[in-house]
C-alpha cells in the first residue's frame, strides 16, 4: 500500500512542471481596463491610462489607431485626432506589462453630446516579420462633451490658487473656493497634483458626503506626496475638477508651480565648495608659477653680475 501511494506522489510531481507550462503559456493579450467614461468641454483635455498585458513567448510591434463605436461595432478607422498617446514605446515585450498613457482633446469644432470613440491597439509578431496585424484591441472611450455655457447652472470653481509658486519637499498648500450659482447643489471634487512627467503623484476626493452646497464654501489643502523622481525637474500641475452631482455639470481648474528637493541644494551647494576650492587652487598655482618666475629672474641676474665683476677684474 505504501508503494502504490509513493508511486503516485511520484508520478503527480513528474507531471507538474508540464501543468505550470501550459497554465502559463499562450494566454493571449489583455486589456485593463477596458474602457472609459469621461465629461468634457470643447477644447478641454483628459489624461487617462490603461495596461496591456503580453502572456505570448514573442515581443509585439504596437500601433495606434482612432475609430467610432456604433452598437459596438467599430467604424471610421483613422489616425489619433481626438486622442494622442503620451508613451513612446512601442513594442510590448513577451510576458510583459506596458502602461500606455493617453490625452483625450475634444477638437474645437465639436457640437455638444455624447460621443462613442474608441482607441485602437494593433499588435504584430515581430518574430514573424509580417506586414499585416494579426490581433487588435479596442480600449472603448464614451465622451460626454459639454456646452461652453454649462457653467451657468451648478456649481463652478471661483478662485484655485496655492500659497507659493515655489515649494519645497514635495508639500503644497492649496486653497479652492467654488460657489453656487442655482440656489443649491452638491458638488464632488477631484484634487490631482501631476509631476513633469505627466504622472499623479497625489490625488484626493473634497466632500465625499455630498453635502449641499448653499452659496459658496473654501477648501484648504495641505497636499504631500513621496519622492519618485529626485531629479522631476520644472512645473508640476494642481488641477482641481469639481462635478455638480445634481446637474452634472463640471468646471475644471489648473495651476502650476515648481517644486525643489533639498537634494537640489546639496549639489548645488556642493558645486559651490567645488568652485570655490577650485579657484583657491588656481590661484595658489598662479602665485607659485609667479615665485618661480621672480626666482629664475634673480638667479639669472646674479649670474650676469658675477660674470660683469670677473671681466672687470681681468
Amino acid at each position: 500500500m505504501k508503494i502504490k501511494v509513493l508511486s503516485l506522489i511520484i508520478f503527480f510531481v513528474a507531471l507538474l512542471p508540464y501543468a505550470l507550462v501550459k497554465a502559463d503559456v499562450n494566454q493571449g493579450i489583455t486589456l485593463a481596463p477596458i474602457s472609459a467614461d469621461i465629461k468634457l468641454k470643447v477644447e478641454q483635455e483628459y489624461k487617462g491610462s490603461f495596461t496591456i498585458r503580453n502572456n505570448e513567448q514573442n515581443n509585439l510591434n504596437i500601433e495606434f489607431k482612432e475609430a467610432d463605436l456604433n452598437d459596438g461595432q467599430v467604424t471610421n478607422e483613422s489616425n489619433l485626432y481626438w486622442f494622442s498617446i503620451d508613451s513612446t514605446k512601442h513594442i510590448l515585450d513577451a510576458n510583459s506589462d506596458l502602461q500606455v498613457e493617453y490625452t483625450v482633446k475634444i477638437p474645437t469644432d465639436t457640437t455638444p453630446g455624447r460621443y462613442s470613440k474608441a482607441i485602437l491597439i494593433k499588435l504584430v509578431n515581430t518574430s514573424e516579420g509580417e506586414s499585416t496585424f494579426n490581433l487588435s484591441l479596442t480600449y472603448a472611450v464614451s465622451i460626454y462633451v459639454e456646452s461652453l455655457f454649462n457653467n451657468e447652472l451648478g456649481t463652478r470653481i471661483k478662485e484655485f490658487y496655492s500659497d507659493s509658486k515655489l515649494i519645497f519637499e514635495n508639500k503644497v498648500n492649496l486653497n479652492l473656493n467654488v460657489e453656487n450659482a442655482s440656489g443649491f447643489s452638491k458638488p464632488l471634487i477631484n484634487l490631482n497634483i501631476i509631476n513633469p512627467s505627466g504622472k499623479i503623484v497625489y490625488t484626493t476626493v473634497l466632500n465625499e458626503s455630498l453635502q449641499t452646497l448653499r452659496e459658496q464654501k473654501t477648501y484648504k489643502v495641505t497636499a504631500s506626496w513621496p519622492n519618485i523622481n529626485l531629479f522631476d525637474i520644472g512645473p508640476y500641475t494642481a488641477q482641481a475638477l469639481v462635478t455638480d452631482t445634481l446637474t452634472g455639470k463640471t468646471s475644471v481648474n489648473r495651476i502650476t508651480f515648481f517644486n525643489l528637493n533639498w537634494l537640489y541644494f546639496g549639489i548645488i551647494l556642493l558645486v559651490f565648495v567645488g568652485g570655490v576650492f577650485f579657484l583657491r587652487f588656481v590661484r595658489g598655482l598662479i602665485k607659485i608659477i609667479k615665485i618661480n618666475r621672480d626666482v629664475n629672474s634673480s638667479e639669472n641676474l646674479l649670474g650676469v653680475k658675477k660674470d660683469s665683476r670677473k671681466r672687470g677684474a681681468k
